[in-house]
């Protein structure tokens, strides 16, 4: 069998970048043992400097323009083809380096790498070479600025790639006022996985402004209803939502339900704490058997409308100390919709209630889901996500109405004959 169609693939390895240093202010060249505390090769540097693209590693690199996430910071990156035939075999190892810097202030300037192997890839037949290409990708964290990018890639024969590039991210309109992370010209990078980004520490709150008790309860699962698996880019969106609402300066205890309905169960609870542990809500998801669905639930039909029912009634009935309650997650489309003679159970809902529906095609997907139908019934407000700048405007409104209520709540009834 000749094996070379086994070859006629893309491979996929993106790259988690990990901040390596940053150059002292005092002076634009530096020794980098000295100062970075790692040893970036003076080749390398000397590559840097001298700006000319490189192309003995025959790759191509291309700039990804800064996009606003859903955690409120611009991603700015690269990402590269690399064809199998230069990768070599599995005793190759490829190392990136790069460097960021502001345009104004061209001495800050902030290095980040990646080393990876490459592992091996069946043999080709004689003759031949191997056919398709890798696709690497990276990204940083960037403030509103001018920026410039010297990036290489070399390989174990000192092959080398190198290319510079500028990019700009744009800062927010007046009129939206968006709360962006970073502050002009600041850098750093993007976590290798959304729980465990370390730098997105909870800031102290003021005590008496921190009275909120919001309630969350988190569907963690595909937004693609076809798709067996919960993607990265939604994982990550999904879990800004979730720090957005921690976050806020109102909010001083928070309960978390992670949850799965197409499995079925509860990942992950926490209740009435300060801050959301979150690697412990990672942990959970990984957990999750993705792909594979338990034949005793595909038996029955209905047993995600009774899990999601029983869900709802059992969080919204079991604490009356919550000043809201909020879903999150993508559409949950059902064979039935909780039934309203079960939602009744919950009794009289003494606190606002919420769904922040994460949806990026609400075009192709138009229709209320179970989760949308029982927050109707008890007349909840639900928002429609596809972009930061929703998730902005909800959480605004949300919060507004949330201390109307508490206010409304907290003021004493007029005595009769007054």
């Amino acid at each position: 069998m000749d094996p070379s169609p086994l070859l006629r693939f893309s491979v996929i390895l993106s790259l988690g970048i990990c901040l390596v240093s940053s150059v002292s202010n005092a002076q634009e060249m530096v020794p980098p043992a000295e100062y970075t505390g790692v040893n970036i090769a003076v080749s390398d540097l000397a590559i840097f400097e001298a700006g000319v693209p490189r192309s003995d590693l025959n790759c191509k690199v291309e700039r990804s323009d800064a996009v606003l996430g859903f955690d409120m910071n611009f991603h700015a990156g690269y990402h590269v083809d690399l064809p199998l035939a230069e990768m070599g075999d599995g005793d190759n190892v490829l190392s990136v380096l790069f460097r960021v810097y502001p345009v104004e202030h061209p001495r800050e300037k902030r290095y980040f790498s990646q080393r990876f192997r490459v592992p091996n890839f069946p043999e080709v037949a004689e003759g031949e070479t191997a056919k398709g290409s890798a696709y690497l990708e990276g990204s940083v964290l960037a403030g509103p600025g001018k920026y410039k990018v010297d990036w290489l890639m070399r390989d174990r024969r000192e092959r080398v790639c190198a290319s510079s590039w500028a990019f700009e991210v744009q800062p927010y309109t007046k009129d939206e006022a968006l709360p962006i992370t970073l502050t002009p010209g600041v850098v750093r990078a993007a976590p290798a996985h959304p729980f465990q980004d370390f730098h997105d520490r909870d800031v102290p709150k003021v005590p008496g402004r921190a009275s909120l008790h919001v309630k969350l309860l988190v569907n963690f699962a595909p937004l693609n209803l076809k798709s067996a698996v919960l993607q990265p880019i939604d994982l990550a969106a999904l879990l800004s939502i979730v720090k957005s609402v921690a976050r806020d300066e109102r909010v001083g205890q928070i309960s978390l339900v992670a949850f799965n309905v197409r499995e079925q169960r509860v990942l992950y609870r926490q209740t009435a704490v300060e801050r959301v542990d979150y690697e412990a809500v990672g942990k959970a998801i990984d957990s999750l058997q993705q792909g594979t669905i338990r034949y005793s639930l595909l038996a029955d039909k209905n047993s995600d409308t009774r899990f999601l029912t029983n869900l709802i009634t059992t969080e919204m009935s079991s604490d009356h100390s919550l000043d809201a309650m909020v879903f999150v997650g993508p559409k949950v489309l059902l064979e039935e919709n909780p039934p309203v003679e079960l939602l009744s159970d919950a009794g009289h809902v003494e606190f606002p209630l919420f769904y922040v529906n994460y949806n990026l095609n609400p075009r192709e997907n138009p229709w209320r889901d179970a989760i949308g139908a029982a927050v109707k019934y008890f007349r909840g407000a639900e928002f429609t996500v596809n972009r930061p700048q929703d998730l902005f405007q909800a959480l605004r409104k949300m919060f507004t109405e949330i201390e109307d209520y508490r206010a409304r709540k907290l003021t004493p009834s007029p005595t009769i004959g007054q």
